[in-house]
């Protein structure tokens, strides 16, 4: 069987279908050798790559409230954020309870972005815990990750789905999940937040529209979530629906790819 690299795009609270997909791969015999993701797909693969299973993820997921991860800056202006991180890093370390990249059961990488040299930054070694937190970290909503001179913001900005990297990583075969899709039309921007958000989107799509043909992967497979918000936790369940059921329905052209 050829050597399988996975890769996990952005996408917040619809990322959860990146866990129903991993669901019906385990269903069907299938892991990855690699994992590489970006945001909400850096958070899935980290996990799934310590060992925690797709029942254990959407169960800790149907768990979570937005203040557990949340938490307001009260000098956003000075700190480039209006929440803090370090919420966040500690929902992500009792998850992934002092892992290293080198320790876990399947290699990982994510991407991160560097706000001052304005570059895409592929996190394979070094601090884990931090790298999936920067990952994450969407840009004026959390504040940036400081590293090593660094200021490290979402990878989405440049690499929502980062098919280049897993490639990097090795892989023979990359399948590629996409959770946000074409951005759609909204009826209204109700705060600074969603202004900043929608922002992002667009430009997130914007970029994504033109790597694909540049970094396509052997299988780019949209999820199907309609207008669910990437920033509602109330998405969890149908996105978990949406990915499984997605991974059910391409898992014949899976098996003939990797055993091709």
């Amino acid at each position: 069987m050829k050597k399988f690299g996975l890769t996990l795009g952005s996408g917040g609270a619809r990322g959860i279908a990146h866990v129903g997909f991993l669901k019906a791969l385990e269903e069907n015999g299938i892991k990855p050798d690699w994992i590489c993701g970006c945001s909400m797909g850096a958070i899935v693969g980290a996990c799934y790559a310590y060992g925690m299973t797709p029942d254990e993820m959407i169960a800790s997921a149907k768990k979570l409230r937005l203040f557990q991860i949340l938490a307001l800056d009260p000098f956003p202006y000075n700190n480039k954020g209006f929440a803090q991180g370090a919420k966040l890093e500690k929902v992500l370390a009792k998850y992934l309870k002092g892992a290293t990249f080198e320790n876990l059961n399947i290699p990982f990488s994510c991407v991160s972005y560097d706000l001052l040299e304005g570059k895409t930054i592929w996190h394979h070694d070094g601090n884990l815990l931090r790298a999936v937190r920067a990952s994450c970290s969407i840009p004026i909503v959390f504040e940036p990750v400081k590293d090593n001179g660094r200021l490290l913001v979402d990878g989405g900005i440049n690499e929502r789905v980062p098919i280049k990297y897993t490639r990097e990583m090795g892989a023979d075969i990359v399948i590629a999940v996409d959770v946000l899709g074409d951005v759609r039309p909204t009826k209204k921007i109700k705060n600074l937040i969603e202004l900043v958000t929608r922002a992002t989107d667009i430009l997130e799509f914007t970029v994504a529209k033109y790597k694909k043909d540049e970094e396509q992967a052997d299988l780019l497979l949209p999820v199907d979530l309609g207008d669910a918000s990437q920033y509602q936790i109330k998405t969890v369940n149908l996105a978990f629906e949406a990915g499984y059921k997605l991974g059910m329905e391409n898992i014949d052209k899976i098996k003939a790819l990797l055993n091709d």
